[in-house]
């Protein structure tokens, strides 16, 4: 792979690796590579970060539906606590084979079954090779929420040995999931401000980032479309509530459908935290950072989004609590912010910054990248800090404080935003889909507050549509 290859697979994604620790004879086909098989690792579930994890291959046959159903194959035997090997108690791993529905169920079905991780064994028509299918990004149907445990995809080769092992006797193998390492951590975040799942994760996360202040860079980014069509359409009032104008040159998704809030509502608050980020960051100087990049706290920032979600709600009644620039300014206000500063920042960048963001996608939004590499599994505030821990070239003490030996048979649960899946053709699909809803709005007429609401609706509703059946590809159900 060439050095650009390189880097470019780095951006993509995350890589799970299994070791081949026992038998022999299988380590001894894996040679060229050490015993390690690399794979993709799906972006729902709770990949083990920073731990090194052992457990025993299992494997029961497919009555014929690829591992889709309960009934299709029989775990009965399986013990949900493990099984002991001398003094190291084994997770259970169980393999099953690609095909037939989304990774999604394949996983949850497992899970239920007694997995504590799984390995999905590529089809054997793909004509991915290992190299390659270790960086596809696997998505979430949308179902992905519940699944508690990690899984990964590995080529039908790959899968076809362990298999071949396993029927002969006991295969033990180890998980791990790595990060690019570097002396301080970069984490990018995108989101939409109208996403109470972003704010929640920012609210749970602001204790961990405190704590890293001296080790660890943060960059907010925000998910602005363009709708280009809507320049020509004479119904400019519908498209005014998802941009932040008549041209549609910077848009947002709507959080409550015809509510009251809406896409414009939510473009102001992103530059309005865009803005807050930008003037609160501070260097934190440390002599642990020698001759490595300086880091910022924006503490002003992180005391904002900490209570944000709670304050300003986009179902609130009241519009002194609901979403939206009065409730912002009050929050600010509140936590001595400089409110003048703040609004003359969003005025004189306010079209420098939609620029940068609009330009600066991210596959969707939800994305989160450490040190340039793409984040995978749920995005959980004590989740996303172990990968962040497991990202230093030297572990800084802060780490050790915050960051404990995860226990594999303790499940964990996806309280904040589940990473967002699909590539940048997301991007492409929504200026698609709205140059047809352009369409069908410039052949209407007239069109009243209720209209313009529903058809707000429809939109995004189709938006939604058209990204969910792409997740659906990308997960593997064709």
């Amino acid at each position: 792979m060439s050095r650009a290859a390189a880097c470019f697979a780095l951006l993509l994604g995350c890589c799970g690796q299994i070791t081949i620790m026992a038998p022999p004879s299988l380590q001894q086909q894996f040679a060229r590579t050490n015993g390690r098989i690399d794979g993709a690792t799906c972006a729902f579930g709770a990949p083990f970060y920073g731990d090194d994890v052992l457990g025993k291959l299992v494997y029961a046959s497919s009555k014929g539906q690829k591992h889709c159903s309960a009934e299709d194959y029989d775990l009965s035997g399986l013990d949900v606590n493990g099984s002991l090997s001398g003094e190291v108690r084994l997770i259970n791993i169980v393999i099953v084979h690609r095909g037939s529905c989304p990774l999604t169920r394949k996983v949850q079905i497992a899970s239920d079954k007694g997995a504590h991780a799984v390995i999905i064994v590529n089809d054997k028509k793909s004509k991915m090779t290992a190299e390659e299918l270790h960086h596809l990004p696997l998505g979430d149907d949308g179902s992905g929420a519940d699944i508690a445990i990690p899984s990964l995809l590995i080529s039908y080769a790959d899968g076809h040995a362990l298999l071949e092992a396993l029927s002969d006797g006991e295969v033990i193998l180890e998980l791990l999931w790595k990060v690019p390492s570097d002396h301080i951590v970069q984490v990018d975040f995108w989101m939409t401000a109208g996403s109470k799942r972003h704010l929640m994760f920012l609210k749970e996360f602001a204790s961990y980032r405190r704590k890293l202040n001296e080790v660890l860079l943060f960059q907010p980014h925000f998910q602005v479309f363009q709708i280009p069509t809507m320049a020509t359409s004479p119904q400019h009032g519908v498209y005014n509530q998802l941009c932040s104008d008549s041209s549609g040159t910077f848009c947002a998704e709507d959080p409550d459908a015809v509510g009251p809030v809406t896409g414009a509502d939510v473009l102001e608050e992103d530059l309005r935290q865009l803005c807050l980020h930008q003037l609160t960051k501070v260097s934190r100087p440390s002599d642990r950072l020698s001759g490595t990049r300086e880091v910022e706290f924006a503490s002003g920032y992180w005391d904002y989004v900490e209570k944000f979600a709670d304050w300003c709600t986009v179902d609130s009644d009241d519009p002194e609590t609901r979403f939206g620039d009065s409730c912002s300014y009050q929050l600010m206000r509140s936590l001595s912010v400089d409110v003048d500063a703040v609004q003359a920042c969003v005025g004189d960048s306010r079209t420098e910054k939609l620029t940068a963001e609009r330009d600066n996608k991210a596959w969707s939004p939800g994305a989160l990248r450490i040190n340039g590499w793409r984040y995978m599994g749920m995005v959980d505030a004590e989740l996303v800090t172990r990968a962040i821990c497991s990202g230093f070239i030297k572990r800084p003490w802060e780490c050790n404080d915050i960051v404990r030996p995860r226990d594999p048979f303790v499940r964990t649960i996806d309280k904040g935003p589940q990473l967002a899946n699909g590539p940048l053709v997301v991007v492409g699909l929504l200026v698609l889909i709205f140059s047809i809803m352009g369409a069908f709005v410039m052949a209407s007429s007239s069109l009243k507050s209720t209209a313009r609401g529903l058809i707000r609706d429809e939109v995004m509703l189709e938006v939604r549509s058209r990204v969910d059946d792409y997740r659906q590809m990308d997960s593997g159900g064709i």
